[in-house]
């Protein structure tokens, strides 16, 4: 299964809101709520998310 907590954790070190990332254009409502969820998200996505964040997408999630 898929978490994506350590996308939250990271968000929170950068101090980072989750709406930022709405406002920002960078995600959609949807995709968040697919975040909080731990559902499948498309590579666009999290490569997007992993440029925002100027992080490696393997930072974004883990597999447990």
């Amino acid at each position: 299964m898929i978490s994506y907590r350590k996308f939250f954790l990271l968000l929170e070190q950068k101090n980072i809101k989750r709406t930022h990332l709405i406002y920002d254009g960078i995600i959609s409502s949807e995709t968040l709520l697919r975040l909080r969820r731990n559902k499948n998200l498309s590579m666009h996505t999290l490569e997007q998310l992993s440029n925002y964040l100027e992080c490696d997408i393997t930072d974004l999630f883990s597999i447990e």
